[in-house]
């Protein structure tokens, strides 16, 4: 199997868009001379006007070969050499200035036409930089669009012709002005691929099949086209050129095309061939010889094009699923360290609780008899130190037991039903003393009587959490209101601070674990930044939810939504 890769290196004449190289004005003009004086000096026998042009094609070569702002001057040069060499065979300076016209012509309507093609498609791109892009025959569309190019190009040309040989030549018919445009448009489709060649295809070549195609096609060649045989067989080669098209490149597949159309032509021209044995009149065998090209030139450039375009399209589909693979891959790999870091901390934070909560117990247990017991200062104020602290730590392994938990088995609830009234009392009373400490009117107002289903252990230590951020980041002379309502099946507690809120990117990462505000740290605020995390996991698992809401006037309001249950006196009825 085939394989193949985009190779993204600029090809050589792509780096020569903006600079034309300074070999191509010597071997420009001088190529362009060179053919114009061998082919005006062949012709088939029998007919006035060589069938076929090869100056044409190489003109035509280098007006596309040249830089963009370069163009028209390979034009001018080409109406000069071209004219110059027709007055070599002693030919008319107005009818060879004629001719030259029309060769200049050719190759000026070549370059607008897919000027304006690189426009249209870069227009369609979006491209800002228009002059980035030169066209390449990389699509069928494109190829398509250079045989109509070349076509216009030779009409228009074969015109000229018949106007300046009808003008100054006796011999000269229509006719013959149509075959000069036809082996000009051979031409040209021969010739000109060679400067709108796409970037080069990386792929794994089979140089037998190839050298077995090449002889094969020489073999075809010299029983056609020469006096070993009278075989009609010039159509097998396009058989031939269908086995290069569709397994070579296009640089094999263009100069195969050129090499076989340069030998058939020959031996028409020296009287050899199926084309020179079997047509009645020379004009017949300018006329077949032409054809053959053309068509031959046609094959190679439409097929050949379609082909690199669905060769370049598998490739460039080919490398983005294997980018999309190692993306997916990466993700997965990142996943998987994900879960087993994830793991590893649920392990820590289980053991390392377990672990901390006996001393703790010890600590607390024992600082709590030294409170209560006749300890004179500054003894007793030691105490008192040790003993906050040991609740603190105690809260936090609590916290830490809990996160532990989230990914294990769920924690066994007991639900029951507490009255909107005593939970907020139960929580205000508990942080009643920080608040005073604080100088914070903390306070709680419940409008009408709610009943709340949900663990009562749950229901306290979320409410707590919400109430004990809001003292601690509200300044000193503010307010903290705990309010609760009913809402259909379910009841919602608020708690409002009149502290400085947050920002919104501190709201979009509050519930984050172990996130804390950058105001919290500045301020040296005490805190793991694991309450509001807690708060949305015993909201989450007795069925309700957490949000927060920082208003423009300042502040920041907390909403905590429970289960409803029925009142009291409704279960008393029943």
């Amino acid at each position: 199997m085939e394989r193949v890769t985009l190779d993204t290196r600029p090809s050589p004449s792509r780096q020569d868009r903006e600079h034309t190289p300074a070999w191509l004005w010597v071997v420009g003009p001088l190529g362009v001379l060179l053919l114009a004086v061998v082919g005006v000096s062949f012709s088939i026998p029998g007919v006035e006007l060589a069938v076929w042009w090869p100056a044409a094609g190489f003109s035509a070569w280098f007006a596309l070969r040249a830089a963009p702002q370069h163009r028209w001057i390979t034009v001018v040069a080409i109406f000069a050499v071209t004219t110059f060499a027709n007055t070599l065979p002693g030919r008319d300076v107005l009818l060879s200035a004629g001719y030259g016209l029309a060769n200049a012509l050719e190759a000026a309507v070549i370059v607008v036409m897919l000027a304006r093609r690189t426009r249209l498609i870069a227009r369609r791109a979006h491209l800002l930089d228009r002059t980035t892009r030169r066209f390449v025959l990389d699509t069928a569309n494109n190829a398509l669009y250079f045989v109509l190019a070349a076509a216009v190009a030779c009409v228009a040309s074969a015109v000229v012709i018949g106007i300046a040989g009808s003008a100054f030549s006796t011999g000269f018919t229509p006719l013959t002005g149509l075959f000069v445009g036809a082996s000009h448009c051979a031409a040209v489709l021969l010739i000109a691929p060679f400067a709108l060649l796409p970037p080069p295809l990386a792929t794994r070549l089979n140089t037998v099949e190839v050298l077995a195609q090449s002889l094969l096609l020489v073999a075809m060649i010299v029983l056609t086209f020469s006096p070993l045989t009278n075989l009609p067989g010039a159509f097998l080669i396009f058989g031939l050129f269908t086995w290069a098209v569709l397994r070579f490149p296009i640089r094999i597949v263009y100069p195969q095309a050129l090499l076989t159309s340069l030998a058939v032509l020959t031996l028409t021209v020296l009287g050899q061939g199926a084309f020179a044995e079997r047509v009645d009149s020379p004009l017949e065998t300018a006329a077949v010889t032409v054809i053959f090209m053309t068509s031959l030139a046609v094959f190679s450039v439409l097929l050949s094009s379609a082909r690199y375009e669905t060769v370049a399209g598998a490739a460039a589909a080919l490398e983005l699923t294997r980018a999309q693979a190692a993306v997916e891959r990466e993700r997965a790999a990142a996943l998987t360290e994900r879960l087993e870091l994830e793991r590893q901390r649920q392990d820590f934070v289980a053991t390392t609780s377990h672990e901390l909560r006996t001393p703790i117990t010890s600590i607390l247990g024992y600082s709590e008899l030294l409170h209560e017991a006749d300890i004179h200062r500054p003894e007793g104020d030691w105490v008192e130190v040790i003993r906050r602290n040991a609740v603190r730590l105690s809260d936090l392994v609590e916290d830490l037991l809990s996160l532990g938990h989230d990914d294990a088995e769920p924690a066994t609830l007991t639900p029951v039903e507490l009255t909107a009234t005593e939970l907020a009392a139960d929580v205000v009373s508990t942080h009643n003393p920080m608040a005073m400490t604080r100088q914070v009117d903390l306070t709680h107002r419940i409008a009408t009587e709610a009943v709340v289903l949900a663990d009562r252990s749950d229901a306290v230590r979320a409410l707590g959490n919400l109430v004990s951020n809001a003292v601690k980041f509200t300044p000193q002379g503010g307010t903290v209101l705990v309010e609760a309502a009913p809402d259909g099946a379910f009841v919602t507690f608020t708690v409002t601070d009149t502290g400085p809120g947050m920002s919104p990117a501190t709201l979009a990462r509050a519930f984050d674990r172990f996130y804390r505000a950058p105001d919290a740290e500045t301020q040296n605020t005490p805190g793991t930044g694991l309450g509001l995390a807690i708060v949305r996991e015993l909201a989450e698992r007795n069925g309700g939810h957490v949000s927060l809401e920082s208003p423009r006037q300042g502040g920041l309001r907390s909403t905590l939504v429970f289960r409803a249950a029925d009142p009291p006196a409704a279960h008393a009825g029943d």
